[in-house]
């Protein structure tokens, strides 16, 4: 396995990044990431048929089997899920890194892998959200083995399903607030993530992708988007990325105005005479204020961050449509970039609201630990 990990962090040693620290973090976390077995559901698009097919693979030898079948492939994806969002990805460590070595997917995906797993670690931050994007020249041009082989095992050339000349990756992770479903908590939403990269084959104008923890419906989503006349635009699953990391926030933030609402009331209209002491506030009122106060403020970060996303994004998406030779046409390109800018305005209107409500919270707790104070004195 350390073998295998080394071989996948050779590709990014033209990258200046630090990938000793890398491989020794990702070693040490193998067992909380990943489960013991797991299925990945693939799906691989075949261009001259224009069909969709199925698969679900559990170990390396299926990975091996599904290429040496595979005809006309236009474009392959994996889905990598979790029982809840605190288990081990359903996927066994050699099969995820044999997906990512073969398919020649950029090491620096496996940055993201470190959100997920049993529990959050000092390297794994829950709130971290980036991406990265990188354009590549050929394999021989990057360090990129072309016999691949790692411990003991050495695969056939059929078995590396690398791109031909010129590739172009990006990933991303991003969040958003999702309802749980669990009616025996007070609050009815978790903040989820989902980690979505790409490896783009300029020459066969086809996509490798890897989704980890696909948001709530983006599956069926994606489904519609391949059967469309999207399923050519290699930029169209990000943006569906972007748009469904742009949903739900108008809810939850009402959710959040709704529960500051309950210590406004108290806050504005209590009385401190003895006689009529109306309101009870107590610390526990500025406790569950502290506790509001810090759910708006990590939804701000996480629209940032989202929003940062959004625009490396759509420079991504700028720089791929000068490429020669790209099979856009070029009124998608501009709707592409049009639904981006659009994605990245409602995030801002979104933190937008949300700070101003992170401003109303702090005037109230202000107000409720005065009158917590005079409550005291009294």
């Amino acid at each position: 396995m350390d073998h295998l990990i080394l071989q996948i962090y050779s590709q990014a040693a033209a990258s200046h990044v630090d990938i000793i620290t890398r491989q020794k973090l990702l070693v040490e976390n193998l067992d909380r990431i990943f489960a013991d077995r797991g299925d990945v559901e693939t799906w691989e698009y075949h261009g001259k048929s224009n069909s969709l097919k199925e698969f679900v693979i559990t170990s390396v030898a299926d990975f091996n089997r599904m290429c040496m079948e595979a005809h006309s492939l236009g474009g392959r994806s994996f889905f990598i899920t979790q029982v809840h969002s605190w288990s081990r990805l359903q996927v066994t460590a050699r099969l995820l890194l044999h997906i990512v070595y073969c398919h020649q997917i950029t090491p620096l995906m496996l940055d993201f892998l470190h959100c997920f797993g049993a529990k959050v670690t000092g390297e794994d931050n829950p709130y971290y959200g980036t991406f990265y994007a990188r354009f590549s020249g050929p394999a021989g041009a990057t360090g990129v083995p072309t016999n691949p082989h790692y411990g003991m095992l050495r695969y056939p050339s059929r078995y590396f399903v690398g791109p031909s000349f010129i590739y172009v990756d990006f990933c991303c992770h991003l969040r958003r607030f999702e309802k749980h479903g669990n009616s025996k908590l007070k609050d009815p939403w978790s903040l989820r993530q989902m980690t979505a990269c790409q490896r783009f084959d300029i020459v066969n104008q086809t996509s490798t992708w890897i989704f980890i923890k696909p948001m709530e419906h983006f599956q069926k989503n994606f489904r519609v988007l391949l059967s469309g006349d999207q399923r050519n635009n290699p930029m169209a699953p990000h943006l569906l990325c972007l748009t469904m990391a742009s949903e739900n926030w108008r809810w939850y933030v009402d959710f959040l105005r709704r529960r500051l609402g309950e210590f406004v009331e108290k806050a504005t209209f209590a009385s401190f005479n003895a006689s009529k002491l109306n309101y009870d506030i107590s610390l526990v009122d500025s406790q569950r204020l502290s506790t509001l106060e810090s759910k708006v403020t990590v939804a701000i970060a996480v629209l940032e961050q989202n929003l940062a996303i959004g625009r490396g994004m759509q420079r991504h998406c700028q720089r791929l449509w000068r490429i020669k030779g790209l099979n856009i046409d070029h009124g998608l390109q501009e709707t592409t970039e049009s639904d981006i800018e659009m994605q990245l305005t409602h995030l801002d209107l979104h933190k937008t609201s949300c700070e101003l409500l992170l401003q109303r919270i702090q005037g109230t707790c202000s107000m409720v630990h005065s009158s917590c104070c005079i409550n005291c004195l009294s």
